[in-house]
Parts: structure tokens; sequence; C-alpha cells
């Protein structure tokens, strides 16, 4: 197939022809020859720049001697670089000549004296002397305890029991003390000295519970069940299925589930005969066998049905009759879309008729020298 040159038009608003795509073939690009002769080509290992490399830059690069950027760097007092070496927890020091340092350790003679104010962090007891005196931090002994001196005094607590108030009056009791007196139930704290005066005892009071006696017992109560009404009922257990079923025992309590048991196992074989329900219900489902296996008859096994049926006036409605598929006859649903992908709707006219309109709107194309009259897309041949 021959090549052909070509030049694509499109139709405007005022019926004529625009270009819209350029001509195909180079010879046809105007100007395009002449750029081309122009053009740099490209050589391997080499690159276009606009930094252009002039001859008088490259005289200047000639110009420079050798070894011109051969920096030595100087060795005087101040200008030597730091030594090799070190450690961590090292640092420099002097080295014992002007401009020299060495790697190693701080002593304690290199150490500056410093004051405690010029120190942060320390707290306020760093600036403090130890001792026992106001002002002074107090330090454990050889023994591992803070010197008496520096502790207050501590009352120490005594209980004492007696059987009256006299007896109470006449101990030799501190502030803080308590006395149980036995004779009243009660306990008293000594709030002031001295201990002989009834006034600095102060009875000690106990919450009051809210429990004051138990079915009108008090003290350590023991119920039985006469005292709480009970006194006719048995202390039974709950009688188990195979006593339940049984039903001999006289010392068991009956459940709504035993009970039912019960009654179940002595009624399954009432009746005679076939009327047992342990013969038409043998696998106690509820339903007798013999039923069961009729509702499985297959209609082949009935006896007696006729041969022939005659016909009645009846009708069928849509859902009654095969549907139609790309396979198969029946009928069909009439659809009002021309976008549905369906295999077993059939369009309506007006779905036709939306087709054939889309259809005929769109834009014709004509390839040719002469200019067309009924084509929107011109492909002209030249």
């Amino acid at each position: 197939m021959a090549d052909k040159k070509v030049q694509i038009k499109f139709r405007n608003a005022q019926n004529e022809f625009d270009n819209i795509y350029p001509k195909t073939k180079m010879d046809l690009v105007e100007g395009l020859q002449a750029a081309l002769d122009n053009k740099v080509d490209i050589v391997e290992g080499k690159q276009l720049s606009t930094e252009d490399y002039t001859t008088t830059e490259k005289q200047k690069l000639a110009g420079i001697e050798v070894g011109a950027n051969n920096y030595i760097h100087p060795t005087s007092a101040g200008n030597k670089h730091v030594p090799s070496g070190g450690a961590a927890g090292q640092i420099l020091k002097y080295g014992g000549s002007s401009g020299t340092a060495v790697w190693g350790n701080i002593t304690e003679s290199e150490l500056p004296t410093i004051s405690v104010s010029k120190i942060s962090g320390l707290g306020t007891a760093a600036a403090k002397n130890v001792g026992t005196s106001a002002g002074n931090v107090p330090v454990l002994g050889n023994d591992g305890k803070l010197d008496a001196s520096v502790l207050p005094a501590i009352a120490i607590t005594d209980t004492f029991v007696v059987n009256s108030e006299s007896a109470m009056l006449a101990l030799d009791a501190q502030v803080g003390d308590i006395a149980v007196r036995t004779d009243l139930q009660k306990s008293f704290i000594l709030k002031a000295a001295p201990a002989s005066t009834l006034l600095n005892w102060q009875e000690l009071l106990n919450p009051v519970s809210p429990v004051q006696s138990v079915n009108g017992k008090t003290g350590t109560v023991v119920l039985s069940k006469s005292d709480v009404g009970l006194g006719s009922v048995e202390n039974y257990g709950i009688a188990t299925q195979a006593e339940a079923e049984d039903g001999t025992s006289n010392n068991k309590y009956m459940t709504p589930l035993r009970v039912k048991q019960a009654i179940d196992k002595a009624t399954i074989n009432l009746g005679a005969g076939d009327m047992l329900k342990s013969v038409y219900d043998a696998d106690n489902d509820g339903k007798v066998d013999v039923a069961k296996t009729a509702e499985s008859v297959a209609w082949s096994n009935v006896t007696g049905k006729p041969t022939t049926f005659t016909p009645s006036s009846h009708t069928h409605t849509a859902v009654d009759l095969p549907k139609a598929s790309t396979s198969a006859q029946g009928v069909v649903q009439l659809i009002d879309s021309y976008t549905s992908t369906s295999t077993s709707l059939v369009p309506t006219a007006n779905s036709l008729k939306q087709v054939y309109e889309i259809a005929n709107s769109k834009s014709k194309v004509f390839v040719g020298t002469t200019q067309p009259t009924d084509a929107d897309i011109w492909f002209e041949t030249l």
C-alpha cells in the first residue's frame, strides 16, 4: 500500500473546514529541512553546554605553574594541630613549651579551689557542718543510729486492765495510756495528767453494730430450722433421674424436670399391641414411624392412581411459562433502555429509536481530494 500525504480538517461553526493536524510528510512541514541542516551532531563522550570554553581560558589554565596548589601548613606556635592519641576521660594539657599540648588525665593537684556558692545543684546541706548542734547535719554513729540528743521524746502507750474505777484512778499511767474496765465492759484513755483525776479519763466509743440480735438471741447464736419456721420441713436432697423414674425413694425432692422424666417413663408403654408407643414410635421422635415412611414414597410406588387425567379449563400467568434465553424459546420481557447488557430482555421501540438518533448524530468522516458536503471530518489527500 502506497503512502499518502493527508491534511486532517474539521468543519467549524461557519460550515468551513479548519486544519487540525499538520501534514504528515517531512517535506510538507515548513522549515523542517532548514532546521535539520543546522543541527549539531552528538559526539560520544561529549555534551552540549551554554558555557563555551574559550581560547583565552585555555591559555590562562596553561599558565599555572606545577605545584602551585601544594600548600604546606606552618608548624610554629599557635599553628600546630591537635596531637594524635588520647583516651576517654583525658584532656589536652600544657606540653612543656609554647604552642605544645599533650593528652593526659587531670590530677587532684591540678584542680582549682571552687567555693560551694559557685557550684550549682548541691543543695543547702552541702554548706552545713556535721554535728548535733543547731544548724548541723546529724550523721549515723558506728552503731548505725542517730545520737539520742537529736531525737524527741516519744510516749509509749500502755494498756491496763482493771475491774473498778478506783483501780483505774490508782494507775501509774501517762497521757495516751488506756484502761480497760471489765466491770463496765468499756475502755478509757488518759487525755491529761494526773491519772488520779476521773475527768482526765476519756471513754473510747465503739461503733454500734447494726445487728443487735438474731431471732431474739444475742451473744453466740446458733439457729435450728425450727427457729426460722421450718420445723416441719425435712432436709432432703434432689432426686436423680434414676430415682425419679424408679419412684421408690421417700427422702428426696422432685424438680419439674424429674417429674417430667418420671411421667415419660411411666407412660411409655401405655396401650396394647401396635398402639404401644414403643412400637409405633420406636425412635421416640414424636412421629409415627409408618407415617414417616409414607411421606417419602416415590410417585412410581403409589398404586391405584389413574393412567390419564381429563383436561380442565385453567389459565397460566407469565411466571408459569418458561423464559426465553439465547439457547431456548420462551416468554420475554421488554426493557426501555438502550444501555442494558441483558441477554434475556428485549428492547422497546423507543429504545431502538434512541439508538438510531444517537448513531445519526455522530460525526461522519470523509477521505478524498474533494471537499465533502455531508461530513464533519475530512482527511484531504494531497
